[in-house]
């Protein structure tokens, strides 16, 4: 279903306002990247709205997480772009790192206490206030600062749907 997803998330940047979208496969089974001029975390938002205001315009795209900074997935290219992000986090924020790595050999612990080390904020495992977030498809990672909400879960928006 990587086909229909990157249409649909295609067909949904273009009606946003992005006229140049892209999407590719990465040959991971069910994941795929998508390209966009937009704000990623503000598309994130826009597709729980869609979903909210008409829950069967997304149909294939299960999970939309957020990307600040793509580059080599070495443990020094992604402690410069949590370095990067670092005035996302503000000084009195609670964190957490979370990490999702594919078709790689790193040590998840490492990278995490690696990452952890750099932050001089308090740690909250349960109630973040932002969320050092770490994807690592082989070779390459994406890094993001993220708050409660900017992720999109398909699942997670029919069920709010359904609480109210």
């Amino acid at each position: 279903m990587e086909e229909d997803a990157m249409a649909e998330a295609e067909e949904l940047l273009g009606r946003m306002g992005d006229a140049s979208p892209g999407a590719e496969p990465t040959g991971i089974s069910g994941i795929v990247v998508v390209r966009t001029g937009l704000d990623p975390v503000a598309f994130s938002r826009q597709v729980r709205q869609e979903v909210a205001e008409a829950p069967w315009s997304v149909r294939y795209i299960r999970r939309i997480i957020p990307v600040h900074i793509v580059g080599r997935s070495d443990m020094q290219s992604v402690l410069n772009a949590v370095e990067g992000l670092s005035s996302r986090i503000g000084p009195e924020d609670t964190y957490r790192v979370s990490l999702e790595k594919r078709n790689t050999q790193a040590s998840g612990q490492e990278i995490i206490k690696s990452i952890a080390a750099t932050i001089p904020n308090k740690v909250s495992l349960e109630d973040p206030d932002v969320v050092v977030q770490v994807e690592i498809l082989g070779g390459v990672a994406g890094v993001s600062v993220l708050r409660p909400g900017d992720i999109f879960s398909l699942e997670t928006a029919k069920r709010e749907m359904s609480d109210c």
